[in-house]
């Protein structure tokens, strides 16, 4: 015997079986949807959600907060302090006028991730953390020849090299 109390878990379950998307308008199986803390599931289905996300990570802007993101969690599994914010970031980008701190190299945001000449969060001193007097921004490339040297330690062995001409560094 099907109950009033059945009918309506029947209604429920079908209600929540499937799920309409705010951006593209298709109805689709609510396993097309992220969980959500709001009301179970997000309002946008997977593919416009990574659609979305795609296109936020391809501005100046997402980019910036990917990349204190990324500097975030590099220090939490270092155990450092990470106090820079977007927006100590965008004001180093706007200072440094797009131009590495080390090399003076133009920097770009493209959508080449670890591109030489990308942009890389850099600590001055890898002894400490992420923090507003202890970063600066400079080229993949140059990061990545830095390593956990000192600026002091860099330039000196920059200068051994004899490769300051490939970095414009003098």
């Amino acid at each position: 015997m099907i109950t009033t109390l059945n009918k309506l878990h029947a209604v429920n379950d079908n209600y929540a079986a499937s799920r309409c998307c705010s951006k593209c308008s298709s109805n689709k199986p609510i396993t097309e949807f992220y969980r959500s803390k709001r009301d179970g599931y997000d309002s946008s289905c997977k593919m416009c959600r990574k659609a979305q996300q795609k296109a936020r990570n391809q501005t100046l802007d997402g980019k910036i907060k990917r990349a204190v993101y990324n500097s975030a969690k590099r220090a939490k599994h270092k155990g450092l302090e990470h106090s820079i914010t977007y927006y100590d970031v965008k004001q180093m980008w706007n200072e440094q006028d797009s131009i590495c701190a080390l090399s003076g190299e133009p920097m770009l945001f493209d959508g080449i991730p670890y591109a030489d000449n990308g942009v890389s969060i850099d600590r001055k001193d890898s002894r400490y953390g992420y923090t507003k007097g202890n970063v600066h921004l400079t080229t993949n490339k140059v990061n990545k020849m830095k390593g956990n040297k000192s600026i002091e330690e860099f330039m000196e062995k920059v200068a051994n090299d004899n490769t300051p001409q490939q970095l414009n560094l003098f």
